[in-house]
C-alpha cells in the first residue's frame, strides 16, 4: 500500500514454462495511472522472459507512461513495486501450464 494515497495494485504471471510469461494480469484499486502503468506492463510481459521482467527498471515504466503531475508519480512506483514483489523468491511460486 502507498503511503501517500490507498492505491494497490497486485501482478500475477502465468508461465508458458519456467521462463517465459505467457500473460500477466493485474488487479487493483486505484487511480487511473496506476492501472495505466499496469496494464502496459502486462501488456509488454507477454512472451518475455522473467530475467527481461526482472531487468525492467522504475524509469522504463515511467517513459513508457510518460510525464505524470506530481501527485500521480506514485503509479510508476506502485507497479513497479508490484512487480518486484512478484518476481521475490518468497512470493514466486511458479505455475506452469501443461505440466
Amino acid at each position: 500500500m502507498n503511503p501517500v494515497c490507498p492505491d494497490v495494485v497486485e501482478i500475477f504471471v502465468t508461465l508458458a514454462d519456467q521462463a517465459r510469461v505467457e500473460q500477466m494480469n493485474f488487479v487493483a484499486q486505484a487511480c487511473p495511472p496506476v492501472i495505466a502503468v499496469a496494464s502496459l506492463l502486462c501488456e509488454w510481459s507477454a512472451g518475455r522472459s522473467l530475467q527481461e521482467l526482472a531487468a525492467l527498471t522504475q524509469e522504463d515504466l515511467s517513459r513508457w507512461v510518460g510525464p505524470l503531475p506530481p501527485n500521480k508519480r506514485h503509479a510508476v512506483q506502485l507497479t513497479f513495486l508490484a512487480l518486484q514483489e512478484l518476481l521475490s523468491p518468497r512470493s514466486f511460486n511458479p505455475v506452469v501450464e501443461g505440466v
